[in-house]
């Protein structure tokens, strides 16, 4: 008996490593009504997968599950130097994204649930805008803080104040992200 389930253990262990072997690479996966399957295959997939830069370097790297990005994502700048860092739950950003410049120093931080900004967001100072931190519950701007190059509060917009206006800082927040991402 002991040796039975010392052999059952055995394959197990076997079978484990087996299905944590190498990810696949992004380009030898196909996409069918947004769900990524092997191709030929009939069931959506379920590990890890990368893509590379022609100079070999990881470009992006991820989970599927059931052929929907789950669990930490991350993309790199052809160079090597991490470019965004988050994690999906389902398909749906859920978590802190984190995007950094190609010299590693960050652009922004920012926090989602469930697909929706909510929690503290930064945007680091650029060379269009300050420091900035944006307070977002349930994907509503509820506070805006800017602050000068020594971290000194230079403005604070709140509900309170009569410049609040949750849509349109949302949606100013949002196209900036946008932009910021391009660069």
């Amino acid at each position: 008996m002991k040796k039975i389930i010392k052999n059952i253990f055995f394959m197990l262990i076997i079978i484990l490593f087996v299905s944590c072997g190498k990810p696949k690479l992004l380009s030898e996966l196909q996409v069918r009504k947004g769900i990524h399957y092997e191709v030929n295959k009939e069931s959506p997939y379920t590990g890890k997968f990368i893509s590379e830069y022609s100079n070999g370097q990881i470009k992006k790297q991820g989970n599927f599950k059931k052929g929907i990005l789950n669990g930490n994502y991350k993309e790199y700048y052809s160079n090597g130097q991490l470019k965004t860092s988050t994690v999906y739950k389902n398909g749906i950003i859920n978590g802190i994204y984190s995007s950094f410049y190609e010299n590693g120093e960050p652009k922004a931080k920012l926090q989602f649930l469930n697909g929706e900004y909510d929690g503290l967001n930064i945007i680091y100072k650029t060379m269009f805008t300050n420091y900035q931190e944006l307070k977002f519950l349930n994907g509503k701007v509820i506070e805006k803080i800017e602050y000068d190059e020594n971290k000194n509060i230079i403005k604070k917009i709140d509900e309170k104040s009569d410049e609040f206006n949750e849509e349109t800082m949302g949606n100013a927040f949002k196209i900036y992200v946008n932009i910021l991402e391009k660069i």
